[in-house]
């Protein structure tokens, strides 16, 4: 089963997307040093890749020939009890790669001891660009800290292990695949699988309990120390204010069913989420949530919400979202009023013991008889529909006798839904075959049989009739209503493993500013990254409206041409990954997502372009450098206020390089943003450090 992330978190991402807990940036009591890399010396681990085609053809995963290192990945990661928070080095960025130490034998390694370069927000005033900084991913073991650790590739379309328990005790050892293969739900996308996976000299530490993005609890060791509460009180935080996961959590039964298989109660629960965030919770405003926005933004949740201030994976600060108390306690059912419940005695009854006399039975002698073989006909499949609730009252949680579909002469199965209402959103239904009418066994068929959704809306109210064709697994919806499904966006953003430049060093960051594209034409969107490293792997998907509601990226089965369109798959299981080539240190590249021709129905027609250049040559002085000196300083904000009052300036003064704000004139205003830009800051500053192209 193939594996690519995500997400993290955000997972751990989002993400990532992959990860059961959350790693985050440097708090700012410890920012780790060389030194402190030094001091601990090299602490390698190690894993085993499959080399029998478990995940693939071995031979897929390439090693630099000059670092030693390839697409082989390690993520460790602090559960709980940091002494300070861990750096989170990005899903499958090069950071995480592993060094080959026999490649034919499929043996990894990785120190956790790394390294890696970041752009922070930063501006270098003598050449207007973002300051590249040096940050060390480290790790001080601690016997009190629960960590965790994933392996991943990104060869062959992509696997990864599941989330693993680690301590210092097992640095030097090896993780490897068990035998046989198993594998279970990931913990963030419902669709891909993650396989079991066991240290080989230390199998104390087993696979982590985890629960999913599904609202799943999944089986496994806990970690040592942190409270059982807090990791559904986590998870709530991270999903009840996402649009995509929110009716798996926003349900008391659920989650007292979790309670119960962590041995916690839900008030447990709500009481660690508190304690967790009283320093967020305290004084915050409640911001009512939107259930109905289907349209996904950066400033709505489908439940009422607290804004906070959090940190993206540099330990830089950024506004996060999580929910209400009330919210909490509503998705857990918990109420103010505690009862207690008279204690009550039961007198003891004693049963007397009885002997029953033995008896004797003559023994008989029956008469052989023969019975006829008899072939039972083979018991029907039962046919039926899952969907959105919002039509479908048994929404994704299929049974055998609801919405059954019946047989037709022509071999099909229809249904009809009556009176179906109008909506402003999709409707969206899958059919679902009970094998043999057997409950137990499950097949689900989506558009073309696939795992997508069949969407659809209702303009005006009517019967839905649909209708599927078990030979061609072709879905079919009708009615004097239904009409094609509508997908609005708002933003579309690139995502990704951003670093060395590429995605502005964003990992991941689904609801980034600074990764949206430029809507170039009708449905076709753009962005590039003026200065990327060369010669390193980066992944990328295309998202839609600060969500994972809709995206597109690499079509299973298919690798990213360069330089030229491929076909880009709708909510996508696997990452589209590209090596820029090139004998320059740092290249150009070009993002490009058409949906010029995008099919809302099948879900086909929609395309991506990389394209790799030579980074630009400077073609004319630095937007705010009126002087002329190299430098955007204070001494060109002064220039800049003499012109706007018509006092006399310097000699040289290059006044297209003035209008710092793009408003079309000249004023105390781009002086402003020119001393913004000066002082270090990001916001406010204009087009001040850009490249000015005169006419």
């Amino acid at each position: 089963m193939k594996k690519a992330t995500k997400l993290v978190s955000g997972v751990l991402a989002a993400l990532m997307a992959t990860s059961a807990f959350t790693a985050t940036g440097f708090a700012a009591a410890k920012t780790p040093t060389k030194e402190d890399c030094d001091a601990a010396g090299e602490q390698k681990i190690y894993f085993q890749f499959p080399t029998d085609g478990t995940w693939g053809d071995h031979n897929a995963v390439k090693v630099s020939g000059m670092t030693g290192k390839g697409n082989v990945y390690c993520l460790i990661y602090a559960v709980y009890g940091n002494e300070y928070e861990f750096f989170n080095s990005g899903w499958e960025t090069s950071v995480c790669s592993c060094t080959a130490e026999d490649k034919d034998a499929g043996l990894y390694s990785y120190d956790i001891n790394s390294k890696m370069t970041v752009t922070l927000d930063e501006i270098d005033p003598a050449t207007g660009k973002k300051k590249k900084t040096t940050l060390y991913r480290f790790m001080e073991m601690n016997p009190d800290v629960d960590y965790g650790v994933i392996f991943s590739t990104s060869a062959n379309g992509g696997y990864q292990t599941a989330d693993l328990n680690m301590t210092s005790e097992c640095i030097g050892d090896t993780v490897q695949l068990v035998s046989p293969i198993q594998t279970r739900e990931n913990a963030a996308n419902s669709n891909k699988s993650d396989y079991y996976s066991e240290w080989k000299n230390h199998k104390d530490y087993k696979l982590m309990a985890n629960i999913t993005s599904t609202g799943k609890f999944v089986d496994g060791q806990f970690p040592a120390h942190q409270p059982p509460a807090q990791m559904l009180s986590n998870k709530l935080k991270e999903y009840l204010t996402n649009y995509i996961n929110v009716g798996y959590f926003n349900n008391p039964e659920k989650n007292a069913a979790i309670c119960d298989k962590l041995g916690v109660t839900p008030k447990q629960v709500y009481d660690q989420y508190m304690a967790d965030n009283a320093e967020f919770i305290e004084g915050a405003t409640i911001y009512p949530g939107q259930p109905d926005d289907k349209i996904a933004t950066t400033d709505d949740a489908p439940v009422d919400f607290i804004k906070y201030m959090g940190k993206d994976d540099k330990g830089q600060p950024k506004e996060k979202k999580m929910p209400s108390p009330e919210a909490v306690r509503t998705a857990l059912g918990v109420t103010d009023e505690p009862t207690t419940a008279e204690p009550t005695t039961a007198e003891p009854t004693t049963v007397a013991p009885t002997t029953a006399e033995p008896t004797t039975a003559e023994p008989t002698t029956a008469e052989p008889t023969t019975v006829e073989p008899t072939t039972a006909a083979p018991a029907e499949d039962v046919y039926v529909l899952a969907g959105s609730s919002d039509w479908l009252t048994t929404g994704w949680d299929p049974a055998i006798d609801a919405y059954v579909m019946e047989k037709q002469d022509d071999g099909t199965y229809a249904i009809t839904v009556p009176e179906v209402e109008a909506g402003e959103n999709n409707y969206a239904v899958k059919v679902v075959k009970f094998v043999g009418g057997d409950e137990a066994q499950k097949e689900w068929y989506g558009v073309n049989g696939g795992n997508l959704n069949y969407d659809f809306m209702v303009k005006t109210a009517c019967d839905v009739k649909v209708t599927f064709n078990p030979d061609t697994k072709e879905i079919t919806v009708t009615g004097i209503g239904v009409a094609e499904p509508e997908y609005p966006i708002n933003k579309l953003v690139a995502v990704g493993s951003g670093q060395n430049g590429f995605l502005n060093d964003e990992s991941w960051a689904v609801d980034s500013e600074d990764n949206a594209m430029t809507e170039k034409s009708e449905g076709v969107y753009e962005i590039v990254f003026d200065e990327v490293g060369a010669n390193a792997e980066y992944q990328v998907k295309f998202a839609a409206n600060g969500s994972w509601g809709m995206n597109w990226g690499l079509v299973k089965g298919t690798e990213a041409a360069i330089g030229t369109p491929n076909p880009a798959q709708y909510n996508a299981e696997d990452n589209i990954v590209f090596t820029p080539e090139s004998e320059d240190e740092y290249v150009k590249v070009t993002l490009t997502l058409d949906l010029s021709a995008w099919d809302k129905v099948t879900k086909e027609g929609a395309a991506y372009t990389i394209k790799v250049e030579p980074v630009d040559e400077p073609t004319g002085p630095i937007m705010g450098d009126v002087n002329g000196d190299g430098k955007v300083d204070t001494a060109d904000a002064t220039e800049i206020q003499k012109y706007s009052i018509d006092l006399p300036t310097a000699d040289g003064f290059i006044v297209a390089a003035a209008d710092v704000n793009g408003d079309g004139r000249i004023s105390i205003l781009d002086a402003t943003c020119v001393q913004k830009y000066a002082a270090g800051y990001t916001k406010g500053i204009g087009n001040a450090g850009k490249v000015v192209n005169p006419v």
